[in-house]
């Protein structure tokens, strides 16, 4: 009888040991369908990702012709060259630098901006070397800058105390960018 109750025993242990493995396995089951789900999020994150990344590529196909602007040709003055796209490093350095353009025209424009700006960076080292924005400033100061009506087709100062834009050359006073104006409206 003895051995009867053992058995009993034994079969009711392991009737326990085999709901908690249906348990174990219920819950595995549910984490790897949670793993899965987060795998398929993911994949298409970066699916997602790689797409935009493609949309922003400079679209060339091999053997066509297409414009830069050379930093280094004719005695070290910018200017824009063309090229054939042959896929070597140079093809590809401009590619990832985003200097490659359709038409003469598009490069053209792109140099001129290029310029347009050394030239202020220029001005901007005359007239305040050392002259960085805070951004971070609790007063708020004044950045003061340039901008052109095309109305009036005359250049005039103007200033912001929370607004950055990330190609734009900032001078410490209205003085010095009424000075800046002064000179570009004489060029003009």
């Amino acid at each position: 009888m003895s051995s009867v109750k053992n058995i009993d025993a034994y079969i009711d242990t392991l009737d326990t040991y085999i709901d908690e493995m249906k348990e174990e396995t219920a819950r595995l089951s549910g984490m790897i369908e949670s793993l899965n789900n987060k795998i398929k999020e993911t994949e298409a994150e970066k699916k997602q990702l790689i797409k935009e990344q493609n949309e922003l590529k400079f679209e060339i196909a091999q053997d066509e012709k297409y414009y830069f602007v050379d930093f280094y040709s004719r005695g070290c003055n910018l200017a824009v060259t063309s090229d054939v796209y042959v896929d070597n490093f140079g093809d590809k350095e401009r590619v990832d630098q985003n200097n490659c353009f359709k038409t003469e025209e598009r490069a053209r424009e792109v140099l001129d901006k290029i310029k347009f700006l050394l030239k202020l960076e220029r001005l901007h080292d005359i007239y305040c070397p050392n002259y960085k924005p805070n951004w971070h400033e609790e007063s708020g100061s004044l950045k003061h800058y340039v901008y052109y009506d095309t109305s009036e087709a005359k250049w005039y100062p103007c200033n912001t105390q929370i607004m950055e834009d990330a190609i734009q050359v900032y001078f410490p006073t209205d003085e010095i960018a009424q000075k800046v104006c002064d000179i570009l409206n004489k060029e003009e």
